[in-house]
């Protein structure tokens, strides 16, 4: 498992995203047995069978789950756009997980993949100085039916102005927004469009970013942004802490 302090990677060109839950009621033991696995087995395989692939950071959620949420959150980086294609072809043999992953223990084999898609780096900041200590993923679409130029207006002011009303009023350090590549098979079945990743390095219990930007609103500091941005439809906004020593 990666730790805090490597969160750099996340800014790769390309990034696969996997998001998973076990099982309501999973044991602290259940929980154990799901990470050994996932940090000494699949991890492992997945690197193997992927060319390109980098060592993925983990997180977990910071409240509980729903159906569309995951609990653990694994970020892949990915270098080249031939790994990214290479990646998605072998995706299209139906058998492939089969005969190239372990099964694991039963805590594994019954958790959900939530979310599974690859992402393409559109803009970024600075990579992350230092440890990560929190992670903000913000899934956005923009409003169907957008024209070309209402579009780049979305994007425009995404890049100029929301996500620096996130960096200013978050106390968040660093951000990467991503388009999304593909789809692949999980119980969340339509990504949205673009996510935007922001790490902080500040404790929790020093501050609370998610507090800190509904206040911001509520004073009404945030930028409104044009019509186009106004329609835009936000599927996620989910706080997320490194996993460190897991299993």
């Amino acid at each position: 498992m990666d730790s805090e302090g490597s969160a750099a990677r996340h800014w790769s060109p390309f990034l696969s995203m996997v998001g998973m839950s076990t099982v309501p009621g999973a044991t602290p033991e259940d929980i154990a047995r799901f990470h050994g696995f996932y940090d000494e087995v699949h991890v492992k395989e997945v690197l193997a069978a992927n060319p390109g692939f980098g060592a993925p950071s983990r997180y977990e959620l910071d409240h509980e789950p729903d159906p569309v949420t995951p609990r653990w959150l694994a970020l892949y980086p990915i270098e080249e756009e031939r790994h990214v294609d290479g990646y998605l072809e072998r995706q299209r043999d139906p058998g492939l997980n089969a005969r190239t992953y372990s099964a694991g223990p039963e805590v594994w084999s019954t958790a959900t993949f939530v979310w599974r898609a690859v992402w393409r780096r559109v803009t970024a900041g600075d990579p992350p100085a230092g440890p990560v200590t929190g992670l903000l993923v913000a899934g956005v679409d923009p409003p169907s039916g957008a024209t070309d130029a209402e579009l780049a207006e979305f994007t425009d002011f995404y890049d100029t102005g929301h996500i620096p009303d996130i960096l200013r009023h978050g106390g968040y350090r660093s951000y990467a927004r991503y388009e999304k590549v593909a789809d692949l098979p999980s119980a969340f079945r339509d990504h949205p469009r673009f996510c935007s990743v922001y790490t902080t390095d500040v404790p929790r219990d020093e501050a609370d970013p998610e507090s800190a930007l509904a206040k911001a609103g509520r004073a009404g500091l945030l930028s409104r942004g044009p019509e186009v941005w106004q329609r835009r439809t936000t599927r996620w906004r989910l706080w997320f802490t490194p996993l460190t020593g897991a299993g």
